[in-house]
């Protein structure tokens, strides 16, 4: 009854005082004596707890219990291993580290499988707790940022160089002079400094003020900036001298590079900057177009894969969890609790499952079809009740649902189980004998009683085993689960929103009674499905996010251009205005190069975009049917925000006063 809880939580229950030695009470029953303190674990760790109990009191029983010799441990080795052979060693001595659960699952295939801890956080073995990040989205994220921050170098560049024909005369008269390009280096290179430094702290005032929000939606771990390790901190000097000195020594080397003469000599010299302003600023339209279609379509797929339905209802339905310290009365107890559970008059109906929708680490069955030698796995709720198929309205499609007189010898195949298995008519499936596997007896003769729609077991998402990328079809037992004994694990009940509290009231209390020391936990169905694309939202909200930076970096740069525009166009405007010009002349002369620049963009952005669309799809079993109007749309709309951001200056411009204009310089 020892336990070691981390820093935050010592500090939840405890304050200031020494925690050690003090006494935390587990589900007001199951007194714990706090024995050690570790440091919060890292936010890159695969591991997420707050709070570690002794297993050792009920490590036998439970083990006796669940019968279940899947768990996780952690070994370490010499650098030099060969894994396989190690692992190959262990499975040879599988009788002396699983002698019980080989004695119990006479015909069980067992194996222990090794992964070096730092492939875990990316390709999680089966059955395992931990889900797996995506290493492809990691990159892109990655280079997302990049691609912002080059993005915001380029508009700062562009602006410089749209200035260079103002302050040519400056640059000339200061090169006669005798202004070498260390002046003009140290001249340019101050003002990157001075507007990088103002940046970069106003960056670090904003990010203290949401950093709240920063974690709580984009999933983004910030602890201050003292809590920065050395790397942290060198990559942010690196990236603020390098925005300087790439902000600061183009500008000053194009300045520094013409003869006098030709800056004096106005609209010469300059031909190749206006090359270089539209290849960086096309850049940056491939840029913004890539980031808002790969923003649209992420969107679009998670709202697709959390709206669509599963086959099964889940609204309104609490779900119970069984208790994890279990006596020699366990099922006797569970059914109790049940029945009491179905008593209570706020409570419409009830089921019993081994594993309800949503569960990565949910149960399965192997069955093969006569004359086969291939067999197949299905996804299984495990043991279910005869309440099972009508509580979750799913429809039966061919013969008949359990009832109390079946046993461990009839199965019920969804119609995906059925096609996988080589039955296209599910009528002709009635009666057809299969074998399936039984940890304890091996193969078993089984008969296909009913045919149910398919509903999914679980999330519309990738796993790290191969036969997690399909929907295998779902195979149904009754009350028991071929491979190992039928265990409820949860009570799922239907309940009026209004009521549920005084229905959890009532089933904490019984719960309590008829397991003491273990946790009471309950939850809605339709949370526990959504939890699962928790990580799937996180990575929406922090595309979104980058996206609207990057729209909102290329309108201003475009604003800023199409300023400099105006203003280096005032005399021509004016004279054209004076000749009946009308607004769409004027529109035409200031975009007709930003058309074609957008144009090209597009074209370069497509491929690009295609790609990573394709990444981000491969990671969900269920996706969107991509259409034209995918591509169309999220285009469309950058423009019109692009071009609204400048349709003010157009406008002041076709209204500017054509006399005012020619007087102008």
């Amino acid at each position: 009854n020892s336990v070691c809880i981390s820093r935050s939580t010592a500090r939840k229950y405890f304050g200031e005082r020494n925690p050690l030695g003090e006494i935390l009470t587990l589900n007001d029953t199951l007194p714990l004596q706090v024995t050690g303190v570790f440091p919060d674990l890292p936010a890159n760790s695969h591991l997420e707890f707050n709070i570690v109990i002794s297993n050792q009191r009920h490590l036998k029983r439970w083990a006796r219990l669940s019968l279940d010799p899947l768990v996780q441990s952690y070994i370490k080795v010499r650098a030099s291993v060969d894994w396989p052979r190690l692992e190959a060693k262990i499975n040879d001595s599988k009788e002396k580290y699983y002698s019980e659960a080989m004695r119990t699952w006479k015909n069980g295939r067992i194996r222990t499988q090794l992964q070096p801890l730092k492939d875990v956080a990316f390709d999680n073995r089966r059955f395992t707790p931990f889900k797996p990040k995506s290493k492809p989205m990691l990159i892109a994220f990655a280079a997302t940022g990049i691609a912002v921050l080059i993005i915001a170098w380029i508009n700062y560049i562009i602006l410089t160089l749209s200035r260079a024909k103002k302050r040519m005369k400056e640059v000339a008269t200061r090169k006669v002079s005798g202004a070498s390009f260390k002046d003009f280096a140290s001249q340019f290179i101050m003002e990157s400094f001075v507007l990088n430094a103002f940046s970069l702290a106003f960056g670090i005032t904003l990010l203290q003020f949401v950093s709240g929000s920063v974690i709580l939606l984009f999933g983004i771990p910030f602890k201050g900036f003292g809590g920065m390790d050395a790397w942290s901190i060198l990559t942010l000097l690196t990236t603020f001298l390098a925005g300087i000195l790439t902000t600061g020594l183009y500008p000053a080397l194009m300045s520094a590079r013409y003869h006098p003469r030709a800056l004096f000599n106005i609209g010469t010299g300059f031909s190749k900057n206006e090359r270089m302003i539209t290849l960086l600023t096309t850049g940056q339209y491939v840029s913004a177009i890539v980031l808002i279609l790969w923003g649209f379509i992420t969107y679009e797929q998670l709202d697709h894969v959390i709206t669509k339905s599963t086959g099964a209802v889940s609204d309104a339905i609490v779900v119970f969890e069984a208790p994890i310290i279990r006596s020699d009365t366990h099922l006797a107890d569970m059914e109790h609790f049940a029945n009491q559970l179905g008593s209570m008059a706020a409570v419409l109906d009830k089921t019993v499952s081994r594993s309800v929708m949503g569960e990565f680490e949910s149960s399965g069955i192997t069955v093969i079809k006569a004359g086969s030698e291939q067999d197949r796995w299905l996804d299984s709720s495990g043991g279910v009740d005869e309440n099972f198929i009508p509580f979750y309205n799913i429809k039966m499609i061919a013969g008949r649902n359990f009832v109390t007189s079946d046993r461990d010898n009839v199965i019920i195949l969804s119609e995906g189980a059925l096609l996988r298995l080589g039955f296209p008519d599910p009528s002709k499936a009635i009666g057809v004998k299969l074998r399936a596997f039984d940890g304890r007896e091996g193969w078993v003769e089984v008969e296909i009683i009913g045919v149910i729609a398919g509903y999914r077991q679980r999330p519309f998402l990738f796993s790290a085993s191969d036969m997690d990328k399909a929907d295998r079809g779902i195979g149904l037992t009754y009350k028991s689960y071929l491979s190992e004994s039928f265990f409820p694990e949860r009570i799922a009940v239907k309940v009026d929103h209004q009521n549920v509290q005084a229905v959890v009231s009532k089933a904490r209390k019984d719960f309590d009674a008829l397991f003491p020391g273990n946790i009471f936990n309950w939850y809605w169905l339709n949370e526990h499905v959504a939890r699962h694309y928790n990580i799937a939202k996180t990575d929406r909200n922090q595309i979104i996010l980058f996206t609207c930076i990057a729209i909102g970096i290329a309108c201003l740069g475009l604003l800023g251009m199409m300023s400099h525009k105006v203003i280096e166009k005032t005399k021509e405007i004016g004279i054209r205005k004076i000749l009946g010009a009308r607004l769409r002349h004027i529109a035409y002369i200031l975009l007709n190069g930003t058309v074609k620049q957008v144009m090209v963009a597009t074209v370069i952005a497509a491929p690009v975009s295609y790609y990573l669309i394709q990444e981000y799809l491969a990671r969900f079993t269920e996706r969107i049917e991509l259409q034209w109007w995918h591509y169309a749309l999220p285009i469309m709309i950058l423009m019109f925000i692009m071009f609204a951001t400048i349709a003010s200056v157009l406008v002041k411009a076709a209204r500017s006063n054509p006399v005012e204009a020619l007087k102008y310089e």
